[in-house]
């Protein structure tokens, strides 16, 4: 009896020895699976606030209201419409930056961007640029300007004339 319990016992540590290697080997690397039962990258996020920016043409337009905390999109900038039916608010950009460029260039003292960037803290806030395509050229610049600050960044990317999109249920966005 004490025999077939020891065979059992052995069936059974041989069964489970054998998914851990076939887990390590469909990982790409250790690290990959130490992350996955470590924590995920959503998890070390969750003390951060997303605060988020537009990229389009050469300007950043902010997007997340940095005074009214209850609205999705900066009021001043966009306008945002609720569907109900599918949890999600548009926002539709109601500014034009061209017309405006001092105040919506990258690096231009007094820009919006300056401005919100100053109130900001790194240690609070993840940053994420809602990327057009004909912003793509400005990307790297900006993302190294804010990593600079200090700030994660992440972006996400968007097609030209489309109105941007959150969820209730949010998205996942990491560092990039």
């Amino acid at each position: 009896m004490n025999k077939i319990l020891t065979d059992i016992a052995l069936s059974i540590i041989g069964i489970f020895i054998l998914i851990i290697i076939l887990l390590l080997l469909t990982t790409s690397s250790i690290d990959n699976f130490l992350l996955i039962v470590k924590a995920l990258p959503k998890e070390r996020f969750e003390k951060k606030s997303f605060f988020y920016f537009e990229l389009v043409d050469h300007y950043v337009i902010p997007v997340t209201p940095i005074n009214s905390p209850n609205k999705i999109c900066e009021p001043l900038f966009y306008q945002a419409i609720f569907l109900k039916d599918f949890n999600v608010t548009l926002c539709y950009r109601k500014v034009k930056p061209h017309l405006n460029e001092d105040l919506f260039s990258v690096f231009s003292l007094n820009s919006y961007f300056s401005k919100y960037i100053k109130k900001l803290d790194p240690d609070k806030v993840y940053i994420v640029l809602l990327t057009r395509p004909s912003g793509f050229k400005q990307f790297y610049e900006v993302r190294e300007f804010l990593r600079k600050k200090g700030f994660d960044v992440g972006w996400y990317p968007y097609e030209e004339n489309t109105a941007l999109r959150f969820s209730r249920f949010g998205r996942k966005v990491g560092i990039q």
